[in-house]
């Protein structure tokens, strides 16, 4: 009977309150202009060694000018992505550190190889209204200067935290908004909503990872710094959401699992298109395997990257097709049987009161 009850809680305070996710990445902001992330969700699809990953963030605060900072175990692709995804796998799901060595980058090529740079850009492309490039470098002071030397706003203080994925030959991702264009009225008004376009990142990798340690990083600032007099308390906590699609469950300690089933092919890339009509992924065989995870961590709990690994069994979540528990079934046949049981002894009650009248 507990245990219902902690799941009918849990059922209510996700259906009450939004599942904000903190992961994957690190949102700057200029001095002065606070933003803060509420709310992160990704997809991950991962098979024979490349992983796809869906991000998608929400954020409060004086967006004015800001950027999102992704590190990545390989060099990676960058593309646009929609929010369709997510809305369809929210309706699809919805109940009724070790570090690795990182794999070279192959292409018609070779590997892809540069002269030596302190820090080398690799690429600049610009999707929508964000300004990307794909960044490596020799050691966290000089990302950090590069970084700040071009607007990204990355506080010093925290250059030990990009030591380890440099050390590991990792790449980073970083996303800045244009400022040339965001004042178009569209474009403005989705950003003071808290929302900015999803971003699609493919990249090679010998397992499924998920960097969150950068996303630990919190900068707090006084109010007499603000440029604004209104002010944005920093959150202490955040969810992290995960959808993740590969040949098998996944689990992660201490996190939920709010569903995990098998997921036919054609429906995996029926559940969103980019705007030229081409479905979010392309896969290889008749269907993949589905796990969602839930788990809220304080920022201060973030010092290690998450790599799921295999569950144990295929069991499914909810266990039975109907969305409805064994334990919670059991519950429910022992109230029918109750009632059941109440009503008979209640007719009998009155048949023998009128039997002695």
């Amino acid at each position: 009977m507990l245990k219902i009850l902690k799941k009918i809680l849990l059922i209510l305070l996700v259906g009450l309150f939004p599942v904000s996710s903190l992961a994957d990445g690190f949102i700057v902001h200029p001095p002065g202009y606070p933003v803060y992330e509420t709310d992160q969700k990704a997809v991950i699809f991962y098979e024979a060694n490349q992983e796809t990953i869906i991000l998608s963030a929400a954020f409060r605060g004086q967006a004015k000018d800001f950027a999102w900072i992704i590190p990545t175990p390989n060099r990676p692709k960058v593309e646009k992505s929609s929010d369709e995804l997510f809305a369809s796998l929210d309706e699809l799901t919805r109940t009724k550190r070790d570090w690795e060595k990182p794999i070279p980058l192959i292409n018609e090529g070779g590997i892809t190889q540069k002269p030596y740079t302190p820090v080398t850009v690799w690429e600049n492309k610009k999707i929508e209204y964000y300004n990307i490039s794909i960044l490596s470098a020799d050691n966290s002071h000089n990302l950090v200067n590069w970084l700040n030397k071009n607007g990204y706003h990355y506080p010093k203080e925290y250059d030990y935290i990009l030591d380890d994925y440099i050390n590991n030959h990792w790449f980073f991702v970083a996303a800045k908004i244009d400022l040339n264009i965001i004042h178009e009225q569209n474009i403005n008004q989705q950003i003071k909503t808290g929302h900015i376009i999803p971003l699609k990142i493919n990249f090679t990798t010998s397992k499924i990872v998920y960097p969150l340690r950068i996303s630990s990083i919190q900068i707090k600032i006084k109010p007499d710094q603000l440029k604004s007099k209104k002010y944005f308390y920093p959150p202490s906590s955040a969810g992290i959401l995960l959808y993740i699609f590969t040949q098998h469950k996944q689990t992660l300690p201490k996190f939920t699992t709010l569903y995990a089933n098998w997921v036919e092919s054609d429906k995996i890339k029926n559940l969103a298109y980019d705007n030229k009509g081409n479905s979010w992924i392309k896969t290889n065989q008749g269907k993949y395997y589905l796990t969602k995870l839930y788990r809220r961590m304080n920022f201060s709990e973030m010092t290690y990257d998450l790599y799921p690994r295999q569950a144990s069994n295929d069991q499914v979540a909810p266990h039975t097709p109907d969305g409805i528990e064994h334990s919670q079934r059991r519950f429910y046949w022992l109230l029918l049987i109750s009632g059941l049981l109440t009503l008979i002894f209640s007719g009998w009650i009155f048949y023998e009161f009128r039997k002695d009248k």
